[in-house]
């Protein structure tokens, strides 16, 4: 990337690390591709930057619309941004990170876990949340 932009920002464990970074909310299916919007990602210390951009990009879908289904890895993933999502109609699917609010009850569930392959199901009524935590190298 040549040039200058006060939106170029470092982009870690990246093969070019240097760059300017989108958050997209796009769909694909088997024939066409659609992109619904992006956030250009600054160059600010915004706390929960990431959580909130998913936040953002699915209250700009249209008014009404209801029972999209997300998917998301555990950067963008958090309790919070699950009962938003939740709140508006939507479901996610996502991994998610210890420290992102996940339950006592499933944190509990995972110290138990201990040989390569367990799992166990954990559900919250309360909100309405369904999680599954396995242990691969390390609990996931």
């Amino acid at each position: 990337m040549s040039g200058r932009s006060i939106f170029k920002k470092q982009l870690r464990h990246k093969p070019i690390c240097a760059g300017i970074q989108f958050w997209a909310m796009a769909e694909s299916n088997h024939q066409k591709q659609y992109l619904y919007n992006f956030k250009l990602d600054r160059n600010d210390q915004e706390v929960n930057k990431v959580q909130n951009a998913l936040i953002q990009l699915t209250k700009l879908l249209p008014p009404g619309s209801k029972n999209h289904r997300f998917t998301a890895d555990n950067l963008f993933n958090s309790m919070d941004s699950c009962r938003l999502d939740q709140s508006a109609g939507h479901h996610i699917y996502s991994t998610m990170r210890l420290d992102r609010g996940v339950p006592d009850k499933l944190k509990e569930q995972m110290n138990k876990l201990k040989e390569k392959g367990a799992c166990c199901f954990v559900q919250s009524l309360q909100d309405d949340l369904s999680m599954w935590v396995w242990v691969d190298s390390k609990p996931v």
